[in-house]
């Protein structure tokens, strides 16, 4: 099996199945300087004086799953389903969309090139099984056994540094620092001193002495988030730290030995910056020793439903109380371009639990950057579980109220009505099921002990826990 230090040059995959596909798919390996040597019939795949790297199976979903169970144990598989089909086998260690991208072969090239061993596809931190995200995953559980330097590339909001933390946490560095500092957010002229530190009186204003990050981080992970920002005269001062692992303090010459791995990101597309002239090509190939290229969210919508859930229990964690998102909501979601991609859809989330806090939110609740085209504004209003607007319900509705028509003419306080608006569903809910909270808060479509706590704070008593 190749080992790290080796390039893709010498790689032999084994490719089988559909003729045009296989054919297809050779022509891209080839020109990444890989062997591989096609057999329509998918077999005999293994025989040969040379032992391949991996097996690649094309075709429809059911007959790659076939073949792919009759595969060796000890050789990875990639599917390669021609029908847009799903392979979810134990066998195959990856799936690969038809026909193949440039950045997925590179992916499957740098696994096999890092000894292409299975591990484990739950990585903490990471959400999503996406086959993208998968092979994130493993890319990750892989490089984190290693102390090779990471570069993690992706659109801005991504979770590049979701990413860096994971491999930081899945690593024997999991008990150290994990430093992170963004490279195009601080000026120019204070990153050298934001990095290596500096002495008491070594500038203007320096009345102090101050650590830099690399020192911070010692033994652990520091974490060059948007890489490609860093300006030219840094880049070569960075580059000495990454190739004799010291550096001194601004206003020293006091040598400072480091330890710490490094793991950088960016956005920026780093070979057309070096083309340029905007990046330096030796640190370039420093940095690019085993990179990670991120999907962004459009391109695996599938996982915007525990993406979600994930976002929200964070939000629960920080005191937040996320909205309840209707299923007509979470389907639209999925079908948006997310531009901003997860950040994006956290922020989302965030304003609708200020709006919303623990109420069910409908399409007509949707802030109007996202809500469908013909879709009627009902941001006054939570929507009720069954997916009807609450604001319409009379029991939620009183002479200081706004209804179906809009405000009252001397106004209304949104606090005080999105309060009445929130403890009358909760009565109504309560009268529903007899008082039993259990069955009340499923009503509402919160916990139990978020009930409990909304019942408290409006003084409604607790008949029955349920």
């Amino acid at each position: 099996m190749a080992t790290p230090e080796e390039d893709d040059t010498g790689l032999h995959i084994a490719l089988g199945g559909e003729p045009d596909a296989a054919r297809d798919t050779r022509a891209v390996l080839a020109s990444m300087g890989c062997e591989a040597e096609t057999r329509i019939d998918a077999n005999g795949l293994t025989d040969g004086p040379r032992e391949p790297a991996a097996i690649w199976l094309c075709g429809p979903a059911s007959t790659v799953a076939a073949q792919a169970d009759a595969a060796p144990d000890s050789l990875p598989v990639v599917a390669q389903p021609t029908d847009g089909g799903k392979v979810e086998h134990q066998a195959v260690d990856w799936v690969v969309e038809h026909p193949v991208s440039v950045s997925r072969v590179t992916q499957i090239l740098q696994w096999l090139r890092f000894g292409g061993q299975r591990v484990h596809d739950d990585v903490p931190g990471l959400v999503g099984h996406h086959p993208t995200m998968v092979g994130v995953k493993r890319l990750v559980a892989q490089v984190a056994r290693t102390d090779a330097t990471a570069l993690i590339l992706g659109e801005t909001g991504s979770g590049k540094e979701v990413v860096a933390r994971a491999i930081h946490d899945a690593s024997d560095r999991a008990d150290k620092p994990f430093v992170a500092v963004n490279c195009g957010a601080i000026p120019p002229d204070l990153l050298e001193s934001e990095l290596f530190g500096h002495e008491k009186g070594a500038f203007t204003g320096a009345f102090t002495a101050r650590t830099g990050r690399f020192e911070l981080a010692q033994d652990g992970t520091l974490f060059l988030d948007e890489i490609g920002d860093m300006p030219l005269p840094m880049q070569v001062k960075l580059l000495r730290v990454l190739q004799e692992r010291v550096f001194e303090r601004v206003g020293s010459n006091k040598s400072i030995t480091t330890h710490a791995r490094i793991i950088a990101a960016t956005h920026r597309n780093l070979d057309e910056a070096v083309a340029e002239g905007n990046f330096r090509q030796d640190l370039f190939f420093r940095l690019n020793v085993f990179p990670i290229e991120l999907p962004p969210l459009r391109e695996r919508a599938s996982d915007i439903p525990q993406l979600i859930t994930a976002l929200e229990e964070r939000l629960r964690e920080q005191g937040g109380s996320p909205a309840h998102l209707t299923p007509a909501v979470v389907a639209h979601l999925e079908r948006l371009d997310w531009t901003g991609n997860i950040r994006e859809l956290g922020n989302l989330l965030e304003q609708l639990s200020i709006m919303y806090p623990d109420l069910p939110v409908d399409l007509g609740q949707l802030p109007p950057r996202v809500r469908p085209e013909g879709v009627e504004d009902r941001s006054g209003a939570a929507a009720e579980p069954g997916g009807a607007s609450a604001g319409s319900s009379a029991s939620a509705t009183g002479p200081n109220m706004p209804g179906p028509d809009g405000l009252p003419p001397e106004g209304v306080d949104l606090r005080d009505y999105l309060n009445d608006l929130e403890r009358s569903m909760i009565e109504a809910a309560l009268a529903d099921t007899g008082h039993v909270v259990a069955r009340a808060a499923r009503r509402l479509g919160m916990r139990r002990t978020t009930l409990v706590e909304r019942m408290r704070k409006f003084g409604l008593g607790r008949d029955s826990d349920g």
